[in-house]
């Protein structure tokens, strides 16, 4: 049974899909995708489960700080699909990032191995001939006039720790706002410029819906870019699909 709820309505909000007995679900900045435990209430996973009326599992996770699109499963056979989806990159799982500079070619690949380590107490990755495979696919999506900074949308092709955020920083273009990587001051935005985009199923698979799953850029990110002067799509969920399907094409 679902309750009536302020939380239960901000959650039904932001839902952008549901479709067997998946939930794609628009994450908002500084929420932990989970909790500590299954009990922890300030978490994306405990206002889905609020919402649902019962256990909801969260098929991936994003960053506190990230914004954008997240799955949750309210079937055990629906979780175990949908990360079978994402753990073969059967589905395309894209962000978009606001970067400092402007990327040299339109289209490129990071194949660049991350070791995990520890700076300071925290668990960090960094490039490394010894660490583990890591690819990134990289579009340049548009640029501000002075080339500064840069609209790019990522590809993970592998997932590990980090990846986006020390992949950009060791090809030069580090996440506007983000603070353990990044080595430039940046006083532009208070978190790191990263949003989930969405998923797009180029199968038959019908474990996610046909048309792509789009999350739109977050509102806080939208008015970033437009005070750099980076051309956005139409802010809708058509128009960054339709966009990002130009762009790859």
């Amino acid at each position: 049974m679902r309750l009536p709820s302020p939380l239960n309505d901000d959650f039904a909000r932001r839902i952008v899909a549901e479709h067997r007995g998946l939930v794609a679900w628009d994450k908002p900045a500084g929420l932990p995708s989970t909790g500590r435990t299954l009990n922890d209430p300030d978490c994306a996973q405990a206002l889905a489960m609020r919402w649902a009326g019962r256990m909801v599992w969260a098929v991936h996770q994003l960053d506190r700080d990230t914004t954008g699109l997240l799955l949750f499963a309210t079937k055990k056979s629906a979780l175990l699909r949908g990360q079978t989806l994402l753990g073969t990159r059967s589905a395309k799982k894209i962000y978009v990032a606001l970067v400092h500079g402007t990327p040299d070619e339109a289209r490129s690949l990071i194949d660049a191995p991350l070791r995990k380590r520890s700076l300071q107490g925290r668990s960090v990755v960094d490039v490394h001939p010894s660490g583990k495979s890591a690819q990134t696919r990289v579009w340049r999506w548009a640029s501000s006039p002075d080339g500064n900074y840069s609209l790019v949308a990522l590809e993970l092709l592998t997932g590990r720790t980090h990846q986006l955020r020390a992949h950009l920083q060791h090809a030069g273009h580090p996440l506007l706002g983000e603070t353990l990587y990044n080595r430039i001051p940046c006083a532009l935005h208070p978190r790191q410029a990263l949003h989930a985009l969405g998923l797009f199923n180029p199968g038959s698979d019908d474990a996610l819906p046909e048309d792509p799953l789009i999350a739109p850029l977050a509102d806080d990110l939208v008015a970033l870019a437009r005070r750099l002067n980076i051309a956005l799509p139409a802010h809708n969920a058509p128009g960054w699909a339709a966009a990002f399907g130009a762009l790859v094409a």
